[in-house]
């Protein structure tokens, strides 16, 4: 790529950037919203139930009504209510509702790389309830219990973003009244930490461990609070969702579907991720703790923090992608590790499964199933096979953003760290970026990442990227290498047939069409791979009866503002790089979480600071937050997979049932995807080719 070519492309990205309405400056005037008259003041409450006396508060919650009329309502929060004790690397034991409880404030959350509202500590097991103001005890009112994502290495159930006030306060006003819960539970190296599963049969997964304790918690006391543990509705975003879809699994040692909860919203759950098994768990442990010098129970959890930061860093998981790409081909394995060898470099590779994507979610939970061909099968008790091996026995909603690949974990960085790398001055080999050839850029990405230098070097590229954006410029290029590369090179039949079909077919980059081209292609094909394709297999594979049918979502709208934002060092002044990847990856589009404002109504970011919305979307949030609360998001649009009836929330805000969604709206250029790009890539089974026996127990 010549410097005439790049320049081109770094013009045309800054300018596209320049033009986004990025929340910072809106480029419209703001809404004004008046004040409600006769404001209701927050007053403390005592709730007296069998073994407890809870002091909460009544607050005052400003809504605007389904007519548009500004109003206050009263709404009981009880913040920070322990349903469990927890000791490390053990599962959380159920703790009972007794005792003097003071509800009046949120509580600790569980330790993360994040700055948060609270303090954070090991004993954060606690959740937070929302109801109509003085709801009775046994009122059976409908429950909805959800649980945060954050890659399963940050959030809480205490996040501005998703505080239950003003949605219960509309459904109160609208006479359809909730009761509303968020949860904490365990993150990171704490929350999905592998353990023996011979001598502990319950295994690892603290995390989602504790999200079932929140849930029996919820059945067994959700009564005294107004609510009826015979109508709960569990419900999450990306980790979160994730964790909804295992909980689907019927054959779980301790299933909790349609005991603890009767419905499901699953709200952009990658069902393509591939999930860590139990060996590679195994070993990923056995890494870890050779860090320490001492036992991994004993470190603090500051300490882990500090390791978990450098396991879940932009650079070590582009390392890690790279070289667990490599690693699923045991041969091009070796022949790498000889040859670097042979330069005085020893390289260790991560263990992975069919794919190296896990390594770009490092802390999600691991499938604790493991057969053995000459003893005893390892049983598993918490997740035991892959999500998309579950089948649904309960009303579930499950749906998707436009624009999910522009922030989804650290997918955004594979686009622009090895461009950035093969074409920087201290590449020895910049021609490679030529070549396309996935082995040979693997190999000269681990040689190169393996320099301190060069590692500092990128570090600083990427930071500078928030002040100088025409760096983007290189997300462009390396399409062919980069796809085959996520998909590992253990298996590049199917990634090579994906690049085979006309959609996907890689462009020349000796221009901009082609380079941008590239770009959106790749884009398009981890959506359709990752979460898209295999939600609407979901959808489709649900039982075709009112009681148990599927509502199948696409979220189209684009934003004005950008749910995300990334934090500076206070030394340095500059952003912290995975922060920065995703705010960057989603400065215009439906990206990842972007309908979390519309259904909670809060004009919040992830991080709690207040967004803009325009009027258009203002009224949008009231239309969708009261939509997910009712029992319509569950009846009036039920997937029917004949009609490929699909509920869509359209770029202008519209909220409509649309038949023949994938064929009217993913029309593709090859022949074979003509009928709707899905509908080819479901028939040409290339969709979850990878995820195969060993993570399924359907066999067991």
């Amino acid at each position: 790529m010549t410097y005439l070519q790049t320049t081109l492309i770094a013009v045309a990205i800054a300018t596209f950037l320049t033009g986004c309405n990025t929340d910072v400056e809106p480029t419209i005037p703001l809404p004004e919203i008046p004040d409600p008259s006769e404001p209701i003041e927050d007053k403390e409450i005592v709730l007296t139930t069998t073994d407890a006396t809870i002091t909460a508060l009544q607050q005052a919650v400003s809504i605007t009504d389904a007519s548009g009329v500004e109003k206050q309502v009263a709404v009981d929060s009880f913040k920070g209510i322990q349903f469990a004790s927890q000791s490390r690397f053990n599962h959380s034991s159920l703790l009972p509702l007794a005792g003097d409880i003071d509800a009046t404030q949120f509580q600790a959350v569980c330790p993360q790389n994040r700055p948060t509202a609270q303090q954070q500590a090991e004993d954060c097991l606690n959740l937070n309830i929302w109801r109509p103001a003085d709801a009775e005890q046994h009122k059976d009112l409908p429950v909805y219990v959800y649980i945060h994502g954050g890659d399963f290495e940050y959030g809480s159930g205490s996040d501005a973003l998703i505080n239950g006030d003003t949605v219960v306060a509309q459904g109160s006003d609208d006479g359809k009244p909730f009761i509303f819960v968020s949860i904490n539970y365990r993150l990171g190296i704490l929350g999905s930490h592998w353990t023996d599963g011979k001598t502990s049969p319950k295994g690892g997964n603290f995390g989602l461990g504790d999200q079932k304790q929140s849930l029996q918690w919820v059945n067994q006391y959700i009564e005294q609070f107004g609510g009826d543990p015979l109508n709960v509705t569990i419900m999450g975003q990306g980790a979160g969702a994730m964790s909804v879809g295992i909980f689907q699994d019927t054959q779980q040692q301790q299933s909790i579907v349609g005991t603890h909860y009767q419905r499901a919203i699953m709200q952009s759950n990658p069902y393509g991720f591939e999930y860590t098994s139990y060996d590679v768990a195994k070993d990923k442990a056995a890494n870890l703790a050779a860090k320490f010098d001492q036992d991994i129970s004993q470190v603090s959890w500051q300490d882990l923090l500090q390791q978990q930061a450098k396991m879940s860093s932009p650079l070590t998981s582009t390392a890690n992608w790279v070289a667990g790409s490599v690693a699923t081909n045991s041969g091009l394995k070796t022949a790498v590790q000889l040859a670097l060898k042979a330069l005085g470099i020893d390289v260790t590779f991560p263990s992975v499964d069919a794919t190296p994507l896990a390594t770009l979610m490092p802390f999600a939970p691991y499938i604790e199933y493991k057969k053995n061909a000459f003893s005893s099968d390892i049983e598993g008790y918490h997740f035991i096979q892959h999500p998309s091996q579950n089948d649904w026995t309960v009303p579930t909603v499950i749906g998707v953003n436009k624009h999910e690949s522009n922030s989804f974990g650290m997918l955004p960085s594979l686009t622009f760290l090895i461009p950035t790398i093969l074409g920087s001055d201290l590449f020895d080999n910049p021609q490679q970026l030529e070549s396309n050839d996935p082995e040979l850029i693997a190999s000269e990405l681990m040689t190169w990442l393996d320099d301190a230098n060069n590692q500092a070097w990128l570090v600083n590229q990427i930071q500078q990227m928030a002040k100088d954006p025409q760096t983007q410029a290189q997300a462009m290029t390396a399409y062919k290498a980069v796809t085959t590369l996520f998909y590992g090179l253990g298996d590049t039949a199917n990634s090579g047939a994906l690049m085979q079909l006309t959609d996907f077919y890689p462009n020349l980059e000796g221009d901009l069409s082609g380079a941008v081209s590239n770009m959106q292609q790749f884009k398009t094909l981890l959506n359709d791979t990752l979460f898209s394709g295999p939600a609407r297999q979901m959808a489709a594979s649900a039982p075709v009866n009112k009681e148990n049918a599927a509502t199948f979502y696409h979220f189209d709208f684009v934003p004005s503002f950008n749910m995300w934002s990334y934090r500076t060092d206070s030394e340095t002044d500059l952003p912290y790089l995975g922060d920065l990847i995703k705010t960057l990856g989603c400065v215009r589009g439906a990206c990842n979480g972007s309908e979390l404002a519309f259904v909670f109504n809060k004009a919040v970011r992830f991080d709690g600071s207040d967004i803009h919305p325009t009027s258009q979307e203002r009224a949008l949030m009231g239309k969708i937050s009261r939509l997910w609360f009712t029992d319509a998001l569950f009846d009036a649009y039920q997937y029917d997979a004949e009609l490929d009836s699909t509920l869509v929330i359209d770029d202008g805000g519209e909220v409509n049932l649309v038949n023949g969604w994938d064929a009217v709206n993913n029309i593709g250029a090859d022949p074979s995807l003509r009928e709707g790009r899905l509908t080819g890539l479901q028939q040409q089974q290339l969709l979850l080719w990878y995820i195969d026996d060993s993570q399924s127990q359907a066999e067991h």
